[in-house]
């Protein structure tokens, strides 16, 4: 998924049509691309050409999704405020200042929180094998992530406590300096599957650790290797303000 202030070079652009073409499916928000990596502003139909379109006209905001095949896959293009046009401006309002801008508190409606939903279906749905991270049991306001560790020998979910920071009276005035509630959690274990990406493929987990960076030592989570998949339980009573499971396909 490539965010609409993305500034690609040449050389990303080539190597992104490249992935779709030879299979991949890839979701382009409003105007990504129309600049290079130094903010010029590309001339002419580069981005028509680029994805052999008639045109390559942005998705305007609150427009349709457009899907295209383009060799062996399929570019989708989306609004570059898809499903959050109506909360813009107050998750930006004071982003860049370097003094505090509080602003009124919009909350989402029911509606809003169907296109969230109906947001996340989609995307997955694009997925040829599904989702890559599943996760059951999660507590209320907790934000879970996955990626490839740097060295490329293991796995980390992050796990955020969002728990209560957007339980705010609608019209409150709230800025990016308020305090985070952090709650405490609890009840029965977190249960997160990972998918291994291609990395990893044919490689056991030897062990999973949960880490908390405000806390000392490291806590031996359980953990099962499927093959195809990794599953490990997680107490969410561990979860303070940020904790890492550490996954390592080492040994």
């Amino acid at each position: 998924v490539l965010n609409e202030v993305a500034m690609l070079s040449d050389e990303e652009m080539v190597a992104l049509r490249s992935f779709v073409v030879n299979g991949g499916t890839l979701v382009w928000t409003g105007r990504t691309g129309e600049r290079d990596e130094k903010g010029i502003r590309r001339e002419g139909d580069y981005l028509a050409e680029l994805w052999d379109l008639a045109d390559a006209v942005p998705v305007l905001d609150g427009g349709d999704v457009v899907e295209h095949s383009v060799g062996e896959g399929v570019l989708v293009r989306i609004a570059g405020d898809w499903g959050t046009e109506p909360y813009e401006g107050a998750y930006n309002a004071d982003r860049w200042q370097a003094e505090e801008i509080r602003v009124p508190f919009r909350a989402m409606t029911d509606a809003g929180l169907v296109d969230r939903r109906e947001i996340v279906a989609f995307l997955v749905a694009l997925l040829p094998d599904g989702p890559d991270l599943e996760v059951e049991g999660l507590s209320e306001g907790v934000v879970v992530t996955a990626y490839v560790s740097g060295a490329g020998d293991g796995l980390c979910v992050h796990l955020v406590n969002a728990a209560e920071t957007l339980d705010v009276r609608s019209g409150g005035a709230v800025g990016h300096a308020d305090p985070i509630p952090l709650p405490m959690h609890s009840g029965a274990p977190i249960h997160i599957r990972v998918r291994k990406p291609a990395a990893l493929a044919g490689r056991a987990v030897a062990n999973a650790q949960y880490l908390d960076p405000e806390k000392e030592g490291e806590v031996n989570l359980p953990v099962v290797d499927e093959g195809l998949v990794v599953s490990v339980e997680v107490d969410p009573g561990l979860i303070g303000c940020y904790g890492l499971i550490a996954m390592d396909f080492s040994g």
